[in-house]
C-alpha cells in the first residue's frame, strides 16, 4: 500500500545525510524518510514548502484540505492552503485534477468567507456593554 511507504521509497532516492546544519534541511530529509500516510498538515506543509516530491504530496494536502479549509501547521490556521496555493502553475496544469479538486476547495473557501462577513456586520453593529 502506498500510504506505508516513504517518499525515498516511492521516488526512489536516498537523499543521504543533511550536508546543511539548518532545521529546515535536517526536518527535509528526515520527512522523506517517514510513510506518506503518517505525514501530517505541518509536514506537507513543510515538504510542499520546499517544492519536495509534489507529485505525492500534494494529493494529501489537498485531501486534508477536503476535510477541513483551514487545515494547518506549526504557522497559522489555513497555512497549509496558502503553501499549496502558492505552487506554480506549471504543476497545476500537468495536474488537473488535482487542480480541479483544489478550485472545489476555493469556492468553499469564498462561501465560508462570505457567511463570515456577514455576520461580522451584524456583530460590528451592536454595542459593547
Amino acid at each position: 500500500m502506498i500510504s506505508s511507504k516513504s517518499l525515498e521509497e516511492l521516488d526512489g532516492e536516498n537523499w543521504g545525510d543533511p550536508t546543511f546544519d539548518s532545521h529546515l534541511v535536517k526536518e527535509s530529509h528526515r520527512l522523506r524518510k517517514v510513510p506518506i500516510g503518517q505525514l501530517t498538515a505541518e509536514n506537507l506543509r513543510l515538504l510542499i514548502g520546499q517544492a519536495i516530491s509534489l507529485h505525492y504530496t500534494v494529493p494529501l494536502a489537498v485531501s486534508m484540505l477536503e476535510q477541513d479549509i483551514l487545515a494547518s501547521g506549526k504557522m497559522y490556521q489555513g497555512d497549509l492552503l496558502c503553501v499549496v496555493a502558492a505552487i506554480e502553475d506549471g504543476f497545476w496544469r500537468k495536474n488537473p485534477d488535482l487542480n480541479n479538486r483544489l478550485v472545489e476547495v476555493k469556492i468553499e473557501v469564498e462561501q465560508v468567507k462570505q457567511t463570515l462577513s456577514e455576520a461580522l456586520k451584524n456583530l460590528g453593529r451592536r454595542e459593547f456593554l
